[in-house]
């Protein structure tokens, strides 16, 4: 299972449609790890270690249609977190200790 993932682990990518990444051990994701991957559709984080997500994480993802976090640790979800999604339609953050999202913004 898969515990850390590098800085720019995708920027040799082309046009990838989905990235599955979960049912692992991930506790962390570098800032900026899914800059360069514009064209994404479908994100799967879910089953990981995850507590917290960095600021302008998913800024870049604006076709993504689907974001899984599902059963994670994320404790809470700061303003902004998800705006840069103008094309996602279902974002999975069930099963996580999320007690409060921070801002008005947060799925704005």
């Amino acid at each position: 299972a898969l515990e850390t993932l590098p800085a720019g682990l995708f920027d040799g990518l082309l046009n990838p449609w989905v990235i599955r990444l979960e049912r692992n051990k991930i506790a962390a994701l570098p800032s900026g790890l899914f800059d360069r991957l514009g064209p994404l559709q479908q994100l799967y984080l879910g089953h990981n270690r995850l507590e917290q997500l960095p600021p302008g994480l998913f800024d870049a993802l604006g076709r993504l249609s689907g974001l899984d976090l599902q059963s994670n640790r994320l404790h809470h979800l700061p303003s902004e977190t998800f705006l840069g999604l103008q094309s996602a339609t279902a974002i999975d953050v069930s099963k996580n200790n999320v007690s409060h999202l921070i801002g008005a913004g947060t799925f704005a």
